[in-house]
């Protein structure tokens, strides 16, 4: 709470919680610490929620702006991409958890800023179309990750739900078939077979089956 003051608070605490992950190599304060920052991240994105839907149409929201809701996305992802690889389970858990958060704010952020540029009437939607607006930059750069590092397979799964099928396989034809030769690597196996399941369980948003039975046949 607090308004304009209880914002700068926040972001001071969350940019100090963030400086000090990235800076120890004590794995069990990464794991509090990230484990910190998604329960923050989930407490702003629901305090800014609950104010733009109390708001009216127009008005802009006292607790935050877009611009630090963005702010916080990037500084968390910049955090969590190397922790992607740590074999402590425990900061797997926690950066799958705060990865989930991240995406929920960025989409909040979203909105916030069209709210901000005057589209008043600006909601909350499922539509892909949106999704892939918002999430297009981080999509672009897990794809750009070496198919031998964990953080590829980990960020595009938790992407498959909100951009759907199609859009990873717009960007990346020969996706499936690098994610099936990935899980014969015994380093990301795991997490290509965890990639390639969410992206058979979404498969209901791509026309036919051959994206995915063509390269299991060449495999």
């Amino acid at each position: 709470g607090g308004g304009g003051g209880g914002s700068l608070l926040f972001a001071l605490v969350f940019d100090r919680v963030c400086f000090l992950c990235a800076a120890t190599a004590d794995l069990f304060l990464i794991c509090y610490g990230l484990q910190t920052l998604a329960f923050s991240i989930d407490l702003a994105r629901e305090a800014v929620r609950e104010s733009l839907a109390s708001l009216p149409p127009g008005a802009s929201c006292p607790l935050a702006s877009a611009a630090q809701l963005e702010h916080m996305c990037e500084a968390g992802m910049e955090l969590l991409w190397p922790h992607c690889e740590d074999p402590f389970q425990g900061i797997v858990d926690q950066t799958k958890a705060m990865f989930e958060s991240l995406a929920d704010l960025r989409t909040l952020a979203h909105l916030l800023k069209r709210r901000e540029a005057g589209e008043a009437g600006a909601v909350e939607t499922g539509a892909l179309a949106q999704a892939l607006e918002i999430f297009q930059p981080l999509l672009g750069k897990a794809l750009l990750v070496k198919h031998n590092r964990k953080a590829r397979y980990r960020v595009l799964t938790a992407l498959v739900p909100r951009v759907g099928v199609q859009a990873l396989l717009d960007q990346e034809q020969g996706l499936v078939r690098s994610v099936l030769i990935a899980m014969s690597d015994q380093g990301v196996g795991t997490c290509a077979a965890a990639l390639l399941e969410a992206m058979l369980g979404a498969r209901a948003t791509v026309e036919g089956d051959a994206w995915w039975i063509e390269p299991m046949l060449d495999v």
